[in-house]
């Protein structure tokens, strides 16, 4: 992440990340970066068992019809269910 991104924990399993002065393209390929590197970890455990990661990316972006917090944070929310849905691993 840049200097001037914001990651945050909002609970849970949940992050959020605030990529400033970035469009959609930009952050688009800024989370399916993340994503890509967070499904390449492996976690090693016991003698010779190890855990994979994959992560969900609801992508939203302020706008003329997205202009609170509030409101960014719902669209986010609804991608993330909407990568769910779509089988898990993606950006949506």
């Amino acid at each position: 992440m840049r200097e001037n991104d914001i990651v945050a924990r909002i609970g849970g399993e949940e992050f959020a990340f605030l990529l400033l002065h970035v469009n959609e393209e930009q952050a688009r390929l800024k989370m399916e970066k993340v994503r890509e590197e967070i499904s390449q970890l492996s976690i090693r455990y016991g003698e010779d068992k190890s855990l994979s990661i994959t992560t969900s990316i609801g992508l939203a972006m302020l706008s003329s019809s997205l202009q609170s917090l509030d409101e960014l944070y719902m669209k986010a929310d609804q991608k993330l269910y909407e990568a769910k849905k779509a089988g898990r691993n993606c950006v949506r």
